[in-house]
């Protein structure tokens, strides 16, 4: 029973592994190549990068209703919520100045320096957001921040009815 459950560990872990994303020499003779299709179309990466915002707006909008706030605190919501939209606005920008591009070789250099803007960015964003969610926070009931503490992962609640480390066992909400 443990060797199964093994080899499908260790089968989920080289598939996630860069070397299973990693290029291999054509088996044709370059001149007898065929062009393969761009994955998902050519501007697949600006559709990336438009999704990832459009789910952080999405999750904002979920959560407002969820918290039902009142008339006191919607002006700290909305402060919150603008300046959490507007760094993904800035993020966006940068995701699609990206210079990763269908059949472009970036160098390391490139990609690092990409990777760092994208990075400053979000600490930018969040530096700038806290303020603004420490009003927000100190303002909610505490069935509120009960709400807003949950962690969103993938659009769901993280929500795990045993929890292993701990010994816990926990019932459905």
């Amino acid at each position: 029973m443990l060797r199964p459950l093994i080899a499908a560990s260790v089968a989920a872990v080289l598939s996630m592994s860069p070397l299973a994303f990693a290029q291999t020499a054509p088996s044709v003779a370059p001149a007898q190549a065929q062009p393969q299709a761009e994955p998902q179309g050519s501007d697949w990466h600006q559709r990336g990068c438009t999704e990832r915002y459009a789910r952080l707006v999405g999750r904002l909008a979920y959560l407002e209703a969820r918290l039902e706030l009142t008339a006191d605190q919607h002006p700290l919501w909305n402060k919150w919520r603008d300046a959490v939209v507007s760094g993904a606005d800035q993020q966006r920008a940068l995701c699609r100045q990206s210079p990763f591009r269908p059949r472009v070789h970036t160098t390391i250099v490139e990609r690092q320096a990409h990777f760092g803007r994208i990075t400053a960015a979000r600490a930018q964003a969040l530096q700038t957001a806290q303020p603004a969610l420490e009003a927000l926070y100190q303002a909610l009931s505490a069935e509120q921040r009960e709400v807003l503490d949950r962690p969103i992962i993938s659009g769901h609640r993280h929500r795990h009815d045993h929890d292993w480390r701990r010994g816990e066992h926990r019932e459905g909400d």
